[in-house]
C-alpha cells in the first residue's frame, strides 16, 4: 500500500537513491561523500579494501581471522529486484553522531551522505580515525542537509524519536528556528513505542503541543522504523510524482495516521474564523489547542477560533480522530499568532 517510498538508513547514512541501482556491500568497497577523518571532514572517495590492506597504513593483520577472510570486499547483488511501476521513491538517509547532540535527524529529499559503514567498529574504522556517524556539529550538517535537496520547494529535515533521544525541547526550538525547512518531530515513532528493552518512549504528543503553544510551525511525522509496522503519513498531491510528494512535505499537506485501516479525512477546512472537519465514518474527534481540548463523537465538527480583542485567542488547532479498532489519524496544524 505504500507510494511514495523514502527508506532512510545508517551506516553509512547514504540515500537508497536511485533505488534500483543500491547493490549490497557496495559502501563497504567504496563511499564516495566526504567523512570527517582524524578531526578532519575529507573528501572521497574512500576505497576501503586499498585503506585497510594497505602494507604501510592498513590495518588488515589486527582483524580477527573470521574478518580477515572477508577482505577484500566485493559489490554483491542487486538489492532491490521487484520495484513497483506505480511508486515514487526519494532519497533519504537517517543522519547521527553529531558532536554537540545525540539526536537522529532525517534529511528528506537531500542527497547528504555521512559516516561510514562501520557500525560498531568491526573493522577498526574508528579506531584507526574514521568516527561514527556525522562527527560534525548539528549545525553544520543541516546546512550540507538543505544545500543538497533536490528540489527548492520540496522535503526538508525531520527530529526523529525526540523523546527516546531525550532531546532538551530548547534544542529543539534551536533546531526549527533554523531553518524553515526544518519541518517538524516524529509524533509516534513504532519501534521506539514498542521495542520490549525501552518501551513506551515513541510517543511526542505533549511535546508536540508545547512547541505549537509557543507559536512555532512544527509539522508531526508517523514512522514505523524497522519495518513496515505502524505509523504512516498520508500526502495530500495534486498529482502523483516525487517533486509533489516532497512539496507535499514542505507544505505540511499531510496527515499521520497509525494503522491505515481505513479512517480518513474527508474535510479539514477553515474559513472565516471556523475549522470544519469532516471524516468517512463515525468516531471521536478532537480539536485540540493550547487553550485545550473539544471533542465531540460522529463524522463531523464544526470549532469556532476563540478571539481576544479581534484575534484568534489561541496560537494553534489540531484535529485527532480516534475509533474503536485502535487507530488515529492526526492533521497537521492550522497556526495563528506566528512566532
Amino acid at each position: 500500500g505504500l507510494r511514495h517510498f523514502a527508506p532512510s538508513n545508517y551506516y553509512p547514512s547514504v540515500p537508497y537513491y536511485p533505488l534500483n541501482e543500491m547493490r549490497k556491500d557496495q559502501f563497504k568497497v567504496q563511499q564516495k561523500h566526504a567523512v570527517v577523518v582524524k578531526g578532519k571532514l575529507k573528501q572521497g572517495p574512500f576505497r576501503w579494501n586499498e585503506i585497510i590492506l594497505d602494507n604501510t597504513t592498513g590495518w588488515y593483520n589486527k582483524l580477527d581471522l573470521s574478518l580477515q577472510k572477508t577482505l577484500p570486499f566485493q559489490i554483491g547483488d542487486y538489492i532491490f529486484k521487484s520495484i513497483p511501476n506505480d511508486i515514487a521513491t526519494s532519497p533519504n538517509a537517517e543522519h547521527h553522531g553529531f558532536t554537540n547532540t545525540n539526536a537522529h535527524i532525517n534529511s528528506l529529499g537531500s542527497t547528504y551522505c555521512s559516516g561510514t559503514f562501520d557500525a560498531h567498529d568491526t573493522y577498526r574504522l574508528k579506531q584507526n580515525g574514521y568516527p561514527r556517524g556525522t562527527a560534525i556539529k548539528w549545525q553544520q550538517a543541516f546546512g550540507l542537509m538543505l544545500k543538497k535537496l533536490q528540489f527548492s520547494d520540496g522535503g526538508g529535515i525531520t527530529i526523529n524519536h525526540p523523546v527516546r533521544s531525550k532531546l532538551d525541547i530548547k534544542l529543539i526550538y534551536e533546531m526549527l528556528d533554523y531553518d524553515e525547512r526544518v519541518l517538524g518531530i516524529e509524533i509516534y515513532n513504532n519501534s521506539c513505542q514498542k521495542r520490549t528493552k525501552n518501551p513506551g518512549n515513541g510517543w511526542a504528543i505533549e511535546m508536540w503541543d508545547e512547541i505549537l503553544s509557543t507559536g512555532r510551525r512544527c509539522y508531526g511525522f508517523a514512522v514505523p522504523d524497522h519495518g513496515p509496522k505502524q505509523g504512516r503519513n498520508y500526502l495530500l498531491v495534486p498529482e502523483f510524482n516525487e517533486q509533489e510528494c516532497l512539496k507535499a512535505y514542505r507544505d505540511g499537506r499531510f496527515y499521520c495516521a497509525l494503522l491505515g485501516n481505513g479512517l480518513k479525512f474527508d474535510e479539514i477546512s477553515f474559513s472565516a474564523g471556523v475549522l470544519s472537519v469532516k471524516i468517512n465514518k463515525q468516531a471521536l474527534i478532537k480539536v485540540i489547542s493550547n487553550k485545550g481540548v473539544v471533542e465531540e463523537n460522529g463524522n463531523s465538527l464544526v470549532y469556532e477560533i476563540p478571539l481576544e480583542s479581534g484575534r484568534p485567542a489561541v496560537n494553534y488547532v489540531r484535529v485527532e480522530v480516534e475509533d474503536n479498532t485502535g487507530e488515529r489519524i492526526f492533521s497537521q496544524p492550522f497556526m495563528f499568532n506566528l512566532r
